[in-house]
């Protein structure tokens, strides 16, 4: 089973009454800003990956990003760093929403049936989107 039906914002997009059409998800390009989007994810209660790149920003960017998607009430997934080495123990440590790594390239571990998507479901299933 997939996600359904996607759609790519950009921005021309960008439009608090923005409305999902048929689709289950919105994909959010690095080029986007988050700060732009949340009055949108926030009313239509969509569930929200944060995908992050690594790099020595990782943790502030991660903590603020999901403070803002917190404060707007938009059901958080969870969040993902991109590339970089994964440090689980610092990621444990920085007590946020982290639900894994992803190495560009790596097909197997975006697999609908692989360990990822499993988590992402599992938490999707106990979020309240009412």
């Amino acid at each position: 089973m997939g996600w359904g039906p996607l759609r790519w914002l950009g921005s021309a997009d960008v439009d608090p009454q923005l409305k999902p059409a048929k689709e289950r998800l919105w994909v959010l390009p690095d080029d986007q800003e988050l700060v732009d989007w949340v009055d949108a994810l926030a009313a239509h209660r969509l569930p929200t990956l944060l995908v992050l790149p690594g790099g020595p920003r990782l943790k502030a960017e991660a903590a603020l990003h999901q403070a803002l998607l917190n404060q707007a009430g938009v059901p958080l997934l969870g969040l993902l760093q991109v590339g970089d080495s994964w440090d689980p123990q610092q990621r444990r440590a920085d007590n946020l929403a982290w639900l894994g790594h992803w190495q560009p390239g790596d097909r197997q571990a975006l697999n609908l049936s692989g360990p990822l998507a499993i988590l992402m479901r599992e938490r999707l299933l106990q979020l309240d989107l009412s």
